[in-house]
């Protein structure tokens, strides 16, 4: 209310919708970003209550209000929020406070046209002509709003040279702040034709974690793979490593100090992995994710075939839900984002040879 004391709390998140309060259900775009500005953000943080908002790791300073710098004010309550301006909004809200709020997240690969292509001759003229084009990937809410955008920046004789042992270099960065860039992450597919680069430029847009794993010489059980996950601000959030194991695909999620916190499985014998195809359960691989000290089950990840065009002519594009369960800090929820991006490059990422009769199976690397 006007004249109310400064640090008054509202009678709904600021920027959401009237009535957005008595609302029920999983909240939309609009009312995640104004929770996580508001009360709520607070809360996750261990703020108190009524008390100052940080502003966006990584974000300018005169950004911490929720209004960009030299940008238009938020839409006066009760005015329906749009999804360019929700998006516009994002910036200067802390993602990790918006993360902390949702019950699970949509990993989106793109579909490359360069790489698409050169596949795709080759399984005609019945040679391999594979080339890797640098990986990328929408994270979307549940509600399908894209969120975040993961753009490798893995150099090309990485990417096509040292399939295995090869180096990854991944930026995770907040759609919201650069059109052109949110136009590149939500349209249909990749259109990169440089082979040399990813043709992204994240300048102007906020970093939300970055990945990085060394080269490394991995044989059975000898020198298995890590990869580091750290913040904005170079920070080391967590590990991922990739233990060996006879059949199973297993990973375990370090916290910064080396601590074992949550770790995933998916068995060798589902359907998804024995005969892959876009139709029932063949269409999907699923990884259990169980607390590293109790052992049960907090979440799961599960790996999808997007459809029938895109198992045909490029069958290492692939989907990821990731249901975050009970695990409730917003940083554990990054790392397992980020599994599911490991996961995609540690197993996924290879097209299949249509051109031999005897494939290898996934689970044998």
């Amino acid at each position: 209310p006007m004249g109310a004391p400064m640090g008054a709390p509202m009678g709904a998140p600021m920027g959401a919708p009237m009535g957005a309060a008595k609302m029920g259900g999983m909240p939309g775009m609009g009312q995640l970003l104004g929770m996580a500005m508001g009360a709520p953000a607070a809360r996750a943080m261990g703020a108190p209550m009524g008390g100052p908002m940080a502003p966006a790791m990584g974000a300018p300073a005169g950004m911490a209000m929720g209004v960009p710098m030299g940008g238009p004010m938020a839409p006066a309550m009760g005015a329906p929020m749009v999804a360019p301006r929700q998006m516009a909004m994002i910036q200067a809200a802390d993602a990790y406070n918006m993360l902390a709020l949702m019950p699970a997240v949509k990993i989106e690969e793109k579909m490359n046209v360069l790489e698409t292509a050169m596949g795709v001759l080759g399984d005609l003229v019945g040679q391999d002509m594979d080339f890797n084009m640098a990986n990328k990937y929408v994270i979307n809410t549940p509600e399908g709003h894209p969120f975040l955008f993961a753009v490798e920046q893995s150099d090309c004789l990485n990417r096509n040279c040292c399939p295995d042992c090869r180096a990854i270099d991944i930026d995770v960065v907040v759609l919201g702040q650069d059109q052109r860039l949110y136009n590149q992450a939500t349209g249909a597919v990749d259109w990169s034709f440089n082979p040399l680069g990813n043709g992204i430029d994240l300048s102007y847009s906020q970093k939300f974690m970055s990945m990085h794993k060394e080269f490394q010489v991995t044989c059975c059980c000898f020198n298995r793979p890590i990869i580091n996950v750290t913040d904005p601000s170079g920070q080391l959030i967590g590990r991922i490593r990739d233990p060996w194991a006879c059949c199973d695909m297993n990973f375990t999620i370090e916290d910064p100090h080396g601590e074992e916190i949550l770790k995933a499985r998916g068995g060798c014998c589902q359907p998804g992995l024995i005969c892959p195809c876009p139709f029932g359960p063949c269409r999907e691989v699923h990884f259990d994710v169980d607390d590293a000290k109790s052992g049960t089950k907090v979440g799961k990840l599960k790996k999808i075939v997007p459809d029938c065009l895109k198992f045909i002519i490029a069958d290492n594009v692939d989907n990821y839900e990731v249901e975050f369960g009970h695990v409730q800090n917003p940083h554990w929820k990054a790392l397992l984002i980020a599994l599911g991006l490991f996961i995609d490059f540690r197993y996924f990422n290879e097209r299949s040879d249509k051109n031999r009769d005897d494939d290898d199976v996934v689970f044998d690397e």
